[in-house]
């Protein structure tokens, strides 16, 4: 992972690693209430976008960060983002897909963030070598992320299921 290269470049302590290594889970928690929230009231798409936007430049702080402060904080709000934008699954998955399909989608995507959650740490270490350090490496990533946000705005369906079948949405926006 990053913690050994992070001691190395930025100098931080035992306890930073931790909080580092930590940031992940604690936004998660933060955010999987006010992400719920969010998500009925406000249009997926949006949302989406705005979490998917935030990320990439959330990452591209990362790449700059030279106080290891700069780098929890960003860390942590990219994971906060992160959080809102998982739990949107649930809401296109019942716009996209039929009753039946539901948990089907739902466990193909948990195994298939798993696996690709795995590919990323595995190679991980290899693409800081490949990109010349760990900056460039997030300076990518966030890159990715907007280039993400922007297939988005052309791309993004919002369906209110609601809608098609006649009735009304609660969602705004």
């Amino acid at each position: 992972e990053l913690i050994p290269i992070w001691k190395d470049d930025l100098g931080i302590s035992s306890t930073q690693a931790g909080l580092l290594g930590s940031a992940g889970f604690l936004g998660f928690g933060l955010a999987a209430l006010p992400a719920s929230i969010w998500l009925t009231r406000f249009s997926p798409k949006k949302i989406t976008l705005l979490c998917a936007a935030g990320m990439g430049a959330l990452a591209i702080g990362q790449s700059v960060a030279t106080a290891t402060l700069v780098l929890m904080v960003t860390r942590l709000l990219f994971v906060m983002l992160a959080a809102a934008r998982i739990q949107i699954q649930v809401i296109f998955i019942q716009q996209w897909f039929q009753p039946l399909f539901y948990a089907p989608i739902n466990s193909l995507d948990f195994g298939s963030r798993a696996f690709g959650q795995m590919v990323a740490i595995a190679a991980t270490p290899a693409l800081i070598l490949l990109l010349n350090g760990w900056r460039n490496y997030y300076l990518i990533l966030g890159a990715g992320m907007l280039a993400i946000t922007v297939s988005w705005v052309f791309l993004g369906k919002d369906r209110n299921r609601s809608q098609q079948e006649g009735g009304s949405s609660p969602q705004i926006g």
